[in-house]
């Protein structure tokens, strides 16, 4: 996968997306998503956690999680700086939810699933499933 987000120039660095990992955090966590990317401006491999709320994203270089280093002010990147892009990235590979009452394979018309299908929609699909 890559996906290349442009950012704005002045605040957001241009990000290349190399995976996107949705983690569902157990049966009682925050579920997040796990981006690794390739920030153009710092020229660093960079892994960003993206919680569902807004302003809730954190963003390191993985070189130097490698080598254990999480200090603050030597591994900190202001995750509202990446937000806009990261949750593009996101929204670009991010699958529907479910049908509640059918699952992913829904009959047409099912007043049920109107949530279902504007979400589907809005991730671009062509037919429905």
């Amino acid at each position: 996968m890559e996906i290349r987000i442009k950012g704005d120039g002045f605040r957001q660095s241009t990000i290349v997306v190399k995976e996107i990992e949705y983690h569902r955090n157990g049966v009682g966590g925050a579920p997040f998503y796990v981006v690794l990317f390739w920030d153009e401006t710092e020229a660093k491999d960079m892994m960003g956690v993206v919680f569902d709320d807004e302003y809730h994203v954190a963003v390191f270089d993985t070189n130097l999680l490698a080598e254990g280093n999480i200090r603050f002010g030597e591994n900190s990147w202001r995750g509202d700086c990446y937000e806009p892009s990261l949750r593009q990235a996101i929204a670009q590979t991010r699958e529907p939810d479910p049908c509640p009452e059918h699952g992913y394979r829904c009959v047409e018309d099912c007043d049920p699933c109107s949530h279902y299908w504007t979400l589907v929609e809005a991730a671009g699909a062509k037919e429905k499933v």
